[in-house]
């Protein structure tokens, strides 16, 4: 169970960043941390914590926690202080001026036609 209560606050976190990331363009950045974390780091840990030490499916899942783990600090660095919040406010500011169109609002005075 406390390996599953990790799992989840890991993951839970690591959805948050990643779809924060994903929305301001840093697709790659994601993809790139779930490759490692998860392909190049959590599943020979797993394999490993498994079969040499006889762990079972407990040692799978403390490898998907562990990778979980590597991809939300990473992210979460990535979010904290390699951003410039700054100009990513800005660059968002520009996209919504560029793409808002003010629809003519129908007048709500009552009208003297008859």
């Amino acid at each position: 169970m406390p390996i599953a209560v990790l799992f989840h606050i890991f993951t839970g976190l690591s959805a948050v960043f990643s779809s924060t990331l994903n929305a301001l363009g840093k697709q790659p950045i994601v993809a790139a941390f779930n490759l490692s974390s998860y392909y190049m780091v959590g599943l020979p840990f797993g394999l490993w914590m498994t079969y040499s030490y006889d762990w079972g499916l407990i040692g799978i899942w403390s490898s998907v926690a562990m990778a979980g783990f590597i991809k939300c600090i990473g992210e979460g660095i990535i979010l904290l202080f390699i951003i410039d919040w700054e100009s990513e406010c800005r660059r968002s500011s520009r996209r919504i001026g560029a793409q808002e169109i003010f629809p003519s609002i129908p007048s709500t005075t009552p009208s003297n036609s008859k």
